[in-house]
């Protein structure tokens, strides 16, 4: 009895002292770090361990191998897990499976060796626990415990190093909603998956070639899910490695690019549009679409057209639960669609999709959707006003704007509003719209601040009975007018600050009036001028002088001062009567002395002097 005990004893004591001696000598891997072995014999055997931090999926491969291997995972007991086996260099392996948390062994040993005497290959173990994310490729991704997570609506480029690598992303979306997953720039064949949080299958497509393209669309709950992307194997003919580039865009928050309104592939990223506006953007590869949504301020008709187009498209109108209402596509690049149709009050979204393209990578085009919203009405701006007023929906939201610079904004309370306003430019654009409680934008109204600000009153530089200009400074583009009495004498436009009229000669005295009235029909203050007269007078007629004369007499221009010279000496001055006749005063003169006799009228103007002899 008691050598059947102690042999009893001794089987125990062995198996659990070999089940640990035997993985005494294995090599630790890192996950998701691919190590290169060799197998130096066909009686060899290398063992590798792994820790898992968690229960999770473990993602094993062998490639690059040089001659026949099997690769077996046991537990830490020494428990068989899985195993797999290549007959050939060049074949591939993968174990993927699902692990309580603790450690387990990978033992690699020779396959059906034929002429060879050693194997070499490359081993790669991804499974929960510490990794070393690359920033480029994003790997390790092999299993779900370490997908990469990515945004919605952004692009992620990556590669397939050979036909057993598999890269597995997330994303979490933030509400129940569509899912909109593409591939594009396929190098190669792949299959394309998502799994729901426990990894069951929710929906999957491939393709078969280098350049296809594919997609899936699906409605899915709240929640966390995840994209496989998998070479499709059975056609990787004599490919290595196969690059792609994925996109999901789902309910989440995403950067919106101003100018092609990207991310808008589903209902809840759809761009939102105003009535009357157009918008111009592309699809960028056949399984683009574009999602833009309005919403109707009530019941009536909404006309929505697709034009400039370089492709072709399909065009369709869904309501708020994502309900078909209409659609119209087109087969050919430059021809537009055009849909009427008469819709409930409520939201709507616009879907365009490409239309059976062949030969095209891209194409564009232009949105417009005109519906009844809520877009405000403006009052009359000028450059005087302090406030903008008008008429919109009460306790809807009404900003104002001006070159990209807010003015102002307010709650527009019983129908109406009324925005505070610094004063502002004539001939500046303010634009006004609305905003709901929903965040649904209007239509702009538009409105040009009207100029209500009269011209300076114009300066008029002197004007003499000889003058044929009047010439001054005004406010360029004004409309200049002279007038004497009622009477036009001219008109002319100020060019840099400045105008000139011609008008015919004015008689001395006479008064003109000048005034401006700018482009926007304002009239200024009048400046009133008098004609100056710078006409001398004509030379005066004198009578003969003898030396016994004491008076000189003639005829001059009435009402001018007479005087009298012998050279530079004055002898005497007089005024011309009303009859135009002159006697000056004066002292006998010596027979043969020359006078000079000229006469100065009430301007100042003197006449040529008369020459007289005394006799």
């Amino acid at each position: 009895m008691k050598q059947i005990v102690g042999s009893a004893f001794f089987v125990l004591f062995f198996t659990i002292f070999f089940s640990h001696f035997a993985y005494a000598a294995n090599t630790s891997i890192s996950s998701g770090v691919s190590v290169n072995g060799k197998l130096a014999s066909s009686s060899s055997e290398n063992t590798y361990q792994f820790t898992t931090t968690k229960d999770g999926e473990a993602y094993i491969t062998i490639d690059h191998a040089t001659g026949g291997l099997s690769l077996e995972i046991d537990d830490a007991n020494g428990n068989y897990v899985d195993s797999e086996s290549i007959s050939s260099a060049g074949e591939t392996i993968k174990l993927d499976e699902h692990l309580k948390k603790g450690t387990y062994y990978v033992k690699i040993t020779s396959f059906y060796w034929d002429g060879i005497t050693s194997a070499s290959y490359q081993l790669k173990a991804t499974y929960p626990g510490s990794i070393k994310r690359d920033n480029t490729s994003f790997e390790p991704n092999d299993t779900f415990e370490t997908s990469f997570a990515i945004k919605s609506g952004q692009f992620y480029s990556s590669t397939c190093e050979s036909n057993i690598d598999k890269d597995v992303y997330q994303f979490t979306t933030t509400q129940d909603g569509e899912a909109y997953i593409t591939l594009d720039h396929a190098t190669g064949s792949f299959s394309l998956e998502i799994d729901d949080v426990y990894g069951n299958n929710v929906d999957s497509e491939s393709i078969s070639s280098a350049g296809e393209t594919t997609k899936l669309y699906e409605h899915l709950r709240k929640g966390t899910y995840y994209v496989q992307i998998k070479p499709y194997s059975y056609y990787w003919d004599g490919l290595t490695s196969a690059t792609y580039r994925v996109k999901a865009t789902y309910p989440g928050s995403i950067n919106r690019d101003s100018s092609s309104f990207e991310s808008n592939d589903t209902l809840e990223t759809s761009f939102p549009i105003t009535s009357r506006k157009y918008y111009s953007s592309s699809s960028y590869s056949e399984i683009d679409r574009d999602v833009y949504q309005f919403t109707t301020n009530q019941d009536g008709n909404a006309s929505i057209t697709l034009d400039h187009t370089t492709g072709s498209f399909s065009l369709e109108i869904e309501d708020a639960n994502g309900n078909y209402v209409d659609s119209e596509s087109i087969s050919s690049a430059g021809e537009t669609i055009a849909i009427n149709d008469r819709l409930k009050k409520g939201k709507y979204y616009i879907v365009i999709t490409p239309y059976y393209w062949d030969g095209l990578t891209s194409a564009s085009y232009r949105l417009k959707a005109s519906f009844l919203d809520k877009a405000p009405t403006v009052n009359t701006i000028s450059d005087h006003s302090t406030a903008i007023t008008g008429k919109a929906e009460s306790k809807i939201k009404v900003y104002a704007y001006a070159n990209g610079k807010k003015l102002g904004e307010t709650t527009a309370t019983n129908g109406e509003y009324s925005i505070k306003i610094p004063k502002q430019k004539a001939g500046t654009v303010i634009t006004v719209y609305t905003v709901d409680a929903a965040g649904n934008r209007s239509a702009d109204k538009t409105v040009k601040v009207l100029d209500r600000t009269p011209p300076t009153t114009p300066t008029v530089s002197s004007v003499s009975d000889w003058s044929t200009v009047i010439s001054g400074t005004a406010e360029s583009n004004a409309r200049v007018y002279a007038y004497a009495k009622s009477k036009k004498l001219g008109e002319a436009t100020a060019k840099s600050g400045k105008y000139s009229l011609k008008l015919s000669k004015q008689k001395a005295g006479t008064v003109i009036t000048v005034y401006a009235v700018d482009p926007s029909g304002n009239k200024s203050g009048s400046r009133t001028v008098k004609v100056l007269d710078k006409t001398p007078p004509a030379t005066p007629s004198v009578n003969k002088v003898t030396s016994k004369s004491t008076t000189i007499t003639g005829s001059a221009e009435k009402s001018a001062t007479v005087y009298v010279y012998n050279k530079s000496k004055k002898l005497g001055s007089g005024k011309v009567d009303s009859k135009g006749h002159f006697k000056v005063k004066i002292k006998a003169q010596k027979k043969k002395s020359t006078l000079t006799v000229y006469v100065k009228d009430a301007a100042g103007n003197s006449s040529k002097a008369k020459s007289v002899t005394v006799y």
